[in-house]
C-alpha cells in the first residue's frame, strides 16, 4: 500500500458525489469498517462525524481522514473497461490537511473584513476533505482498483484499514503536524511544484506558502514567494500566447490582499 494522487477523471468526479447508499449492503459494510477503525482513530486524537474524522494539531491546523463510499451506477449503465468502471461495493480513503488562514484567503476573506492571524483560529467547526490545502489518497495494492478498496469482506478490510492507518496514514499526516514543518517542505520545493498540495488540494505549492505567510503577518516573505510564482507563470507562456486566466486571478488576489504584481520584463 502507498499514498498517491489520482489524476482528475470521471472516477474522481463520481466520488465527489453524494454516495451514502443508505440501507444498502455496501453502506452496512462501510459502517462496519469505519466502526472498526474508530477506536484507533480516537486513540490518535481524532473525533468523528459519520465517516469523516478530524484532529486539531494546532489552532486552525486540522488533519482529516474520510472513508468515502462510492456510488452505484444507475440501472442500465454498463461497465466499459478502460473507460467506465462500476464503483459499486468500493470505497476510497481520502486524507487532508486544513490550514485555517489559507482557507480564509482562498474563500475571499481578506484584510479587515476577516482578520487572518498567526494564531490560525479555525473558522470552520468541522472540516471536510475538500476544505483541505494538502490532499492525498490511499492507494490499493490491487492495480485494477488503484485508489479504491473492496467491501466484499468487511472484517478483513477493517483489519487492513487499521494496519494502513498506522503504517501509511498517520505517518503521512505527521509530516504536516505544524505550520513550520509545512512551510519548510513547501519552501524547499521547486517554484513550479505541485507535489505537496496536489491537483485536488490548494496547489500550486508556492501559493500555499504565500497564504500561510500572509496569515502569519510575514508580508515581505509572502511578497517574495508571490513574485517568484508570477514570474514563473509568465515565463511558461509562449510568445503571444494567451493566459488561461490564472494571471488575472493572481492580479485580483494581489489587489485583495495588498500584494504587488511584479513588473513585466525579466523572469
Amino acid at each position: 500500500m502507498s499514498l498517491g494522487r489520482r489524476a482528475r477523471s470521471i472516477t474522481t468526479v463520481r466520488l465527489g458525489m453524494h454516495a451514502d447508499g443508505v440501507g444498502t449492503p455496501e453502506a452496512d459494510a462501510m459502517r462496519e469498517v469505519v466502526a472498526h477503525v474508530h477506536p484507533a482513530l480516537t486513540a490518535a486524537g481524532f473525533r468523528k462525524r459519520r465517516h469523516t474524522f478530524n484532529r486539531t494539531v494546532q489552532p486552525g491546523l486540522v488533519h482529516v481522514i474520510k472513508y468515502q463510499l462510492a456510488p452505484a451506477d444507475p440501472a442500465g449503465v454498463e461497465e466499459v473497461p478502460g473507460v467506465h468502471m462500476n464503483l459499486q461495493g468500493l470505497f476510497a480513503v481520502q486524507l487532508g490537511v486544513y490550514i485555517a488562514e489559507s482557507w480564509q484567503l482562498q474563500h475571499g476573506h481578506h484584510g479587515d473584513r476577516a482578520p487572518v492571524t498567526a494564531t490560525g483560529q479555525a473558522v470552520k467547526e468541522w472540516v471536510n476533505d475538500y476544505d483541505c490545502d494538502i490532499r492525498e489518497e490511499l492507494v490499493s495494492d490491487d492495480p485494477g482498483l488503484k485508489w479504491m478498496f473492496p467491501l466484499d469482506d468487511p472484517q478483513s478490510m477493517a483489519a487492513l484499514q487499521v494496519q494502513l492507518l498506522h503504517s501509511e496514514v498517520l505517518p503521512w499526516l505527521q509530516r504536516y503536524s505544524t505550520r513550520q514543518s509545512i512551510l519548510e517542505q513547501v519552501e524547499a520545493a521547486p517554484v513550479d511544484s505541485r507535489d505537496i498540495c496536489g491537483d485536488a488540494g490548494a496547489g500550486p505549492d508556492r501559493l500555499l506558502a504565500v497564504r500561510m505567510h500572509l496569515g502569519a503577518g510575514n508580508r515581505q516573505v509572502a511578497q517574495r514567494h508571490f513574485e517568484a510564482w508570477v514570474r514563473h507563470c509568465r515565463s511558461e507562456l509562449a510568445p503571444g500566447a494567451e493566459d488561461d486566466g490564472h494571471l488575472e486571478f493572481l492580479a485580483e488576489f494581489a489587489d485583495s490582499t495588498g500584494l504587488m504584481m511584479p513588473p513585466r520584463g525579466g523572469v
